[in-house]
């Protein structure tokens, strides 16, 4: 299950959410600022660089404030745009949650399909009762994973060919290293739903699937029967690691949708309450109320507090579309992104 690009070994990659220093979060910025940050952290930069800006602005133009009519329909946009903004999301998130309500009778065969998933997934790793967490059910699969690859590796040594022996040796090695790296990741206590699925977003089980399949089609005359036997247990290893990403994706967009929704409101309310305020100021009187120094600060503020809900957005749904982008597809096939 390694990394499949080109000149970024699985082994080098760390989870700057899980780790500490700055040093972790420079290594990988843009895994740093698309995945694995909180998002309202992600919004709140995105605010400061608009302020930033926007004084910037007032600093090298020097904007005296004169005229309250532009302003004046500046927020006027800014209102029916945040409504706009707000009210098509809302109604997004409603219909995929939607999509999940079911009757009594669906809910059953649902429940019925997931623990018969947990249970060939109990029946093959002989274990009798498999976690409920999703961090504990990933860690478990890794473990008897690695178990499967192991066993494999111990019998690399009754294959005769020295090219077979190498191409299994590589795929065993390459398969143990990211085993690895993600059992570490998943051993730190504050592991939750979406850093469980993160650790599977950059392994493309397609491409591992193809490589054993591979392996055992061109050298099938010199494989053991017992590495070939591995070698089958290890792709179904990967089916059921491939179903659980899928599952854990289903979860997280749920619950990150509807966390989506509840810090649109949270935001959405006092943006439309500042650009309200602003307006009112502003068509109180033609002239400026505030003296132009005092307007060179707030309104770049107001502006960007108005901004928030379009930050919010922009920070999830990008984090949102990666995920998705990169498990589009599911095992035997693959995409170009995945890639």
């Amino acid at each position: 299950m390694g990394e499949t690009t080109d000149g970024d070994s699985s082994d080098e990659y760390t989870f700057p959410q899980l780790s500490n220093g700055l040093g972790s979060v420079l290594k990988n910025p843009f895994e740093w600022f698309f995945l694995l940050e909180n998002r309202v952290v992600i919004a709140g930069m995105i605010l400061v660089a608009f302020l930033m800006f926007f004084l910037a602005i007032e600093l090298l133009i020097g904007m005296a404030h004169e005229q309250m009519v532009p302003l004046f329909y500046i927020f006027s946009s800014l209102i029916g745009g945040n409504l706009t903004l707000i009210t098509i999301v809302l109604s997004i998130n409603q219909l995929v949650i939607s999509q999940h309500l079911n009757s009594p009778g669906g809910l059953r065969e649902e429940i019925q399909g997931v623990n018969e998933y947990r249970n060939s997934v109990e029946e093959t790793l002989t274990r009798e009762v498999a976690p409920v967490t999703p961090s504990d059910f990933l860690e478990m699969l890794l473990e008897s994973t690695q178990q499967c690859v192991e066993s494999a590796d111990e019998q690399t040594d009754e294959i005769t060919d020295p090219d077979a022996a190498e191409a299994l040796s590589d795929l065993l090695d390459d398969t143990i290293r990211t085993i690895e790296h993600s059992r570490r990741v998943l051993e730190r206590s504050d592991v939750g739903l979406f850093n469980a699925l993160s650790v599977t977003l950059k392994t493309n089980y397609s491409q591992e699937i193809y490589r054993v399949r591979d392996l055992q089609t061109t050298h099938e005359e010199l494989l053991t029967e017992d590495i070939d036997d591995h070698l089958d247990e290890l792709v179904v290893r990967i089916q059921q690691m491939d179903v659980a990403r899928q599952y854990f994706k289903t979860l997280y967009l749920q619950d990150e949708l509807a966390y989506l929704s509840r810090v649109l409101l949270y935001v959405g309310v006092p943006a439309e309450l500042t650009a309200l305020t602003m307006l009112l100021v502003f068509a109180a009187s033609t002239q400026p109320i505030l003296a132009p120094s005092t307007l060179a600060v707030v309104v770049p503020v107001a502006i960007c507090i108005t901004a928030a809900p379009l930050a919010i957005l922009f920070a999830f749904v990008i984090r949102v579309s990666v995920v998705a982008q990169r498990t589009a597809a599911i095992t035997p096939f693959t995409t170009s992104s995945q890639e």
